[in-house]
């Protein structure tokens, strides 16, 4: 247990180890191999874990309660992006279909809705359709350093031309 995971993983007892049954020493040790090797335990968070919490977390929080927890999420597949295997991504590409992302129009949140990531525009070069779309308000998903998971997830990147035009139009009005 550490409070990285936590973040991460939530409180769900279903998700944790009571180590107060683990014993010491040696034994430790044995009983660790077996449940890692043996049985295949996870040491760290599965994929699967990360989209059943993205998934709670949207049934459960309101646009401005999920960014705490879903920022620690984010950050947590940023730092392990390239480790995951194809079938760990097969099981991250679940997240393309659930309504989770919060939003910006007209850059202050939409305090009413989740986005699908589809429905939802990267940063970049944003203050060109501001006004238009929704725009992902998560921290760690406006850095440039965030694009190979933003594509992924199937963030686009612009909106037509005709919706640049609008946002054109309201600056001017």
């Amino acid at each position: 247990w550490s409070a990285a995971l936590e973040s991460i993983l939530g409180e769900d007892d279903a998700k944790w180890v009571d180590e107060e049954w683990m014993p010491r020493g040696l034994s430790a040790t044995t009983l660790r191999s077996i449940l890692e090797f043996k049985l295949r335990m996870p040491k760290t968070v599965s994929p699967r874990h990360i989209v059943e919490r993205v998934s709670e977390l949207a049934a459960e929080s309101s646009p401005d309660e999920i960014e705490r927890p879903l920022t620690a999420i984010v950050r947590h597949l940023l730092e392990n992006w390239q480790r995951y295997s194809q079938e760990e991504l097969d099981i991250l590409a679940e997240l393309r279909e659930r309504e989770f992302l919060p939003a910006a129009l007209n850059e202050r949140l939409d305090r009413e809705a989740l986005y699908a990531p589809s429905d939802v525009y990267k940063a970049i070069r944003y203050k060109g359709f501001v006004s238009q779309v929704p725009v992902v308000a998560l921290i760690p998903l406006r850095l440039g350093t965030s694009n190979e998971l933003l594509d992924f997830l199937g963030l686009p990147s612009e909106p037509a031309t005709s919706v640049i035009v609008a946002h054109l139009k309201h600056c001017i009005a």
